[in-house]
């Protein structure tokens, strides 16, 4: 956009000085008229400079507003952060316990498993046992 606008008032200032230049040779007519769009250029040229100025001084307001919304906004993203690091904390803990109450069943199942299995083999033995005193018996 500045571009755009720095291209056009350097168009108009080159056809400006271009004009100028055939002015002496030009009608009274043309000077009045020469006379009237010079007016009507010091006064573009001098809005165009307020705009300027009223532009600039816009948008260093933004720029505070800004700044200062970018403050708050990392003000609140670290306490956020923070709480969440906390809450993390926290879970990270529990979930440490329940992994320990869950170790704890575990081995309780294993040792129940582990004393079923024995009884089995327990009853196992007996049962071979038994059978080999029969097959021993019979065969005797």
């Amino acid at each position: 956009m500045h571009e755009k606008l720095e291209q056009l008032l350097n168009k108009i200032k080159a056809e400006r000085a271009e004009f100028q230049e055939r002015l002496p040779h030009s009608s009274e007519d043309f000077h009045a008229l020469w006379a009237d769009t010079e007016q009507r250029w010091e006064k573009l040229q001098l809005q165009l400079r307020e705009s300027g100025l009223s532009l600039v001084g816009k948008a260093g307001g933004l720029l505070e507003e800004v700044e200062e919304e970018l403050r708050e906004f990392k003000q609140e993203a670290s306490a956020k952060t923070w709480e969440l690091h906390l809450k993390a904390k926290e879970e990270i803990h529990d979930l440490g316990e329940d992994v320990d109450k869950l170790q704890h069943k575990l081995a309780d199942k294993v040792e129940d498993v582990r004393l079923e299995v024995m009884e089995e083999l327990h009853d196992l033995g007996e049962e071979i046992s038994s059978l080999y005193q029969k097959i021993r018996h019979r065969f005797d």
